[in-house]
Formats: C-alpha cells, sequence, structure tokens
C-alpha cells in the first residue's frame, strides 16, 4: 500500500508538472488516521510506537502532514506545531490570496507562514470530537477532548500529560495539580465548552434534481 500510494503521488506531480502548473500549485499531504494496531513503527530516537487506529492517544490520532509548493515551501523544514483539518480552509485561502467573508466563521487558522519558513503564529490547542462512524447508537458516547503540546483533555474530565503519558495510561489527579497545570487545564475545558452544543444533531438530507 506504501508503496502503491507512493506511485500515486508521483503520477499526480508528474501530471502537475507536465502540465506546467506545477509551480503554481501547492501540495498537502496528511493522514486521515493513525496506523492500524499491528503495525509497529520505530521512530529516529530508536522508541518503538504501535499502531492504534480508531483510538485517541497519539499513536490513534497523529499523522503526516507534508506541504510542497516548489519555490514559496521551505524545503526540508521539520515544524512542530499543532494543526487540525479545520486549518486547511484558510491556509489554502490564503495561498491563493482569496478573503474569507467577514460573516463566514472560521474554526481554523492558516499555517502558511510555517510553510514559507517563519515562525507564524501557531495554534495553542486543538479541538477533537471523534466518532468510528459518526453515528448516534444506543449507549453512544464519542470521544470528545482539547490537547495542547503537552496536556489532554477529555469532555469526561479525565487529563493526561502525553508527554510523559502517552499512552494515557495515569490521568492526572486534579486535585494535585500545580497553579500552571490547573490553568491549562482550565484553558482546555473552555475549549471544549465552546463547542458543546455546536454539533448537529443529524445531517439533514438535500435532494437535488439530478
Amino acid at each position: 500500500m506504501v508503496f502503491y500510494m507512493d506511485k500515486i503521488v508521483g503520477q499526480l506531480l508528474t501530471c502537475l508538472e507536465e502540465t506546467g502548473v506545477r509551480d503554481h500549485t501547492i501540495v498537502i499531504f496528511v493522514g486521515d488516521n493513525g496506523t492500524d494496531r499491528p503495525i509497529v513503527s520505530k521512530l529516529e530516537d530508536g522508541r518503538e510506537i504501535a499502531g492504534a487506529k480508531n483510538k485517541t492517544i497519539d499513536a490513534g490520532m497523529r499523522v503526516p502532514l507534508i506541504v510542497d509548493w516548489p519555490g514559496r515551501a521551505a524545503k526540508g523544514r521539520v515544524v512542530g506545531d499543532l494543526v487540525d483539518m479545520s486549518d486547511f480552509l484558510p491556509t489554502i485561502c490564503q495561498a491563493g490570496g482569496i478573503e474569507l467573508p467577514n460573516d463566514f466563521i472560521v474554526d481554523g487558522q492558516s499555517f502558511l507562514p510555517q510553510v514559507k519558513g517563519q515562525t507564524g503564529k501557531p495554534r495553542d490547542s486543538v479541538y477533537v470530537w471523534y466518532s468510528r462512524n459518526g453515528e448516534k447508537k444506543k449507549n453512544f458516547v464519542p470521544k470528545v477532548f482539547a490537547r495542547n503540546q503537552q496536556y489532554k483533555l477529555y469532555a469526561s474530565g479525565q487529563f493526561f500529560d502525553v508527554v510523559s503519558d502517552p499512552l494515557e495510561e495515569q490521568p492526572l489527579n486534579i486535585e494535585s495539580l500545580d497553579d500552571e497545570v490547573r490553568d491549562v487545564r482550565n484553558q482546555l475545558q473552555t475549549r471544549i465548552d465552546h463547542y458543546k452544543g455546536l454539533r448537529l444533531s443529524s445531517i439533514k438530507q438535500v435532494k437535488t434534481d439530478s
């Protein structure tokens, strides 16, 4: 699958070159979920990471993001900033010089400055609502959380230091948090609360003549 994916990406890039638009096209490659569970990968520091597809730990949620834009993207640069899928729209619009309407609410923020090698304004946290099938069923409980680079708070109240506990095996004791970490937890809770009640209970089907 990896070899075939590489082949298809190569065909796409070749097509862009043959049609003369390669230097005017921003190419974004991103994964949709973590690696499948039987697969174990090795990081540069030697750590082995087992896949966790369909789970909300980093091994199931953290995915590759590669941006290529000849002559404009900083070549070979690796950035550890937080990015989520809502950031793609404002990034692409900024790259194309398109201004969004003032009354258009955008959850994401552009990471185009980082693509160009600048510092930009990295987001301080991300919000995630996860359900494998995206459906409400009996006893259905979606996974909802907000996280920054180090800490992760679930809507259930579980709070983790994902740097020291990447498998999320030991929830932090809320009563023993120092003021700094407590402030971080409150900030993440504010982000979760911001989206509470905003999600549609169902998606209406729109009928068309076609």
